[in-house]
């Protein structure tokens, strides 16, 4: 079975936002992003996926920073759909499957460095809110060039 266009297209569109959010949320905390991209995969056909590099490790200091990076692309991801005219309840759950990995590494987060999950998704939804215009254009841009060097894209 295949994708509708329009259906693809947005999948794309919002998954360039996830990944937008990430390297906007990761500037405005003072980390550096190598680069973003989208790629299509053997595994998918007409599913694509998302990748950013961030520079540097974790320290204690910067995980709840980490976190909220971490966090930021599946919460841009279902605004931007929200704001499209995805039901909220369908929009949630794309955006849950878009981050389940994201997920995956903010469990291990908080884990390792004893943060709270909510903290580090309350610090993100500020830094999306402040941030959202700039994570819509970075997002058009990735979209459109399928990937960005991150001083480039900044």
């Amino acid at each position: 079975m295949r994708i509708p266009d329009e259906l693809e297209e947005c999948g794309q569109q919002s998954l360039a936002v996830h990944e937008a959010a990430h390297a906007v949320v990761a500037w405005s905390v003072g980390l550096e992003v190598d680069f973003l991209k989208l790629e299509r995969g053997w595994w998918s056909g007409d599913l694509i996926r998302g990748f950013i590099r961030i520079r540097g490790n974790t320290c204690e200091e910067e995980a709840v920073a980490e976190a909220a990076v971490t966090a930021a692309g599946a919460i841009a991801q279902e605004r931007w759909l929200i704001e499209q005219g995805v039901v909220p309840s369908m929009a949630e759950g794309i955006a849950e499957y878009s981050g389940g990995h994201d997920a995956e590494d903010i469990r291990e987060l908080t884990r390792a460095y004893g943060i709270s999950e909510s903290a580090a998704r309350a610090k993100a939804t500020t830094l999306v809110d402040q941030n959202w215009d700039k994570i819509c254009r970075v997002g058009t841009q990735l979209h459109d060039r399928g990937r960005l060097a991150g001083r480039k894209a900044k």
